[in-house]
């Protein structure tokens, strides 16, 4: 086996999008995105007689939790092995280490229970102190159902509610246009003073790349021609991802109506499944979450529960930032 980076998109993108979740983290033009604002990426590949065993694409983070590598839904695979691991991991410590990295993070989409967890303890990696990260407790609904049959399985409520959006004029849109999606930033900067949150840096290089190959559209639900609800979907592999969202707050049911489009794109597009995202964990019933949580219950779906984030510390200054996330976590009710 060899460790060697990739330098081939069609060669790279068959293997990613030949895996079970085809993690559009991992995409090449999610890559190319994060190079945009600054962030530089590399893509190894572990290779046996001429072919791929597993792939990794590593972005270099510079936060104020300190700087590391991350893996986000990587490394890839379509059977994880142990020693191409373990060669995958020997090249990551020595870029680590090239550029100063206080520790190394990973997030494979193994299922939560894993036995795989033991051997990353054995080599050193911690769960991570980040609460779900990259939504590893997500809500997955799968296409295999008609339309009909989607409606009939969605709770009562949310299919009422449907049915409400539609009877009162809720038009939804559907854009890959930039002048757009200035109306889904001004809808996302309210959502994230109401709700407390960070906004995320660098959605208009994602929007701009990933529309190239059209595995991004924006929606934008209207009510009497006013934007009330807006929602970034992206479309990769065999899945639809609801990733960004924002909207106002109203009794108009304009959510309900931008999910159920968002959903019958999906399954036009010939997906497999329709992933909601991040939901609350199971056993936390406080987590700020659970509303968000209900709303997206509503659809129907099955949880998925993939392993924690995994770090690697290389650096004693990995411990306060560690700490610090901790205490943040608890104060926010994760």
């Amino acid at each position: 086996m060899e460790v060697k980076e990739i330098i081939d998109r069609s060669h790279w993108e068959k293997f990613v999008q030949g895996t079970d979740w085809s993690p559009f983290f991992q995409s090449w033009a999610f890559g190319e995105a994060e190079a945009r604002v600054g962030s530089k990426v590399w893509r190894f590949g572990v290779y046996e007689r001429g072919l791929p065993v597993i792939a990794a694409q590593v972005f270099l983070v510079k936060a104020r939790r300190g700087t590391f590598l991350h893996l986000r839904h990587g490394p890839v695979f379509k059977r994880f092995r142990e020693d191409a691991f373990k060669m995958l991991l020997a090249e990551l410590k020595k870029l680590a280490h090239k550029n100063r990295a206080w520790f190394i993070r990973i997030s494979p989409l193994l299922p939560d229970d894993s036995p795989l967890s033991v051997f990353f303890a054995e080599l050193g990696f911690i769960n991570s102190p980040v609460h779900n990260q990259d939504a590893e407790n997500c809500l997955v609904l799968n296409l295999n159902k008609t339309l009909d049959e989607f409606l009939k399985a969605f709770r009562k409520n949310t299919r009422n509610l449907i049915r409400r959006a539609e009877k009162e004029g809720v038009v939804v849109k559907k854009s890959t246009d930039r002048k757009d999606l200035q109306i889904f930033f001004e809808l996302y900067k309210q959502t994230a003073e109401r709700d407390n949150f960070t906004p995320h840096q660098g959605i208009l290089e994602e929007f701009e790349e990933l529309k190239k190959d059209q595995s991004i559209l924006l929606f934008i639900a209207y009510f009497d021609k006013k934007p009330l609800a807006s929602s970034l979907i992206i479309f990769y592999g065999n899945q639809a991802v609801y990733h960004h969202s924002g909207s106002v707050r109203t009794t108009v049911p304009v959510n309900y109506k931008l999910q159920w489009e968002a959903i019958k794109e999906a399954k036009e597009r010939g997906m497999r499944y329709y992933n909601f995202w991040g939901v609350a964990p199971d056993n936390k019933p406080r987590h700020p979450w659970q509303g968000l949580t209900l709303f997206k219950e509503g659809f129907g779906g099955e949880r998925v529960n993939f392993l924690h984030a995994q770090d690697l510390p290389l650096s004693t200054l990995y411990w306060p930032s560690y700490l610090y996330q901790k205490i943040w976590n608890f104060r926010r009710g994760y």
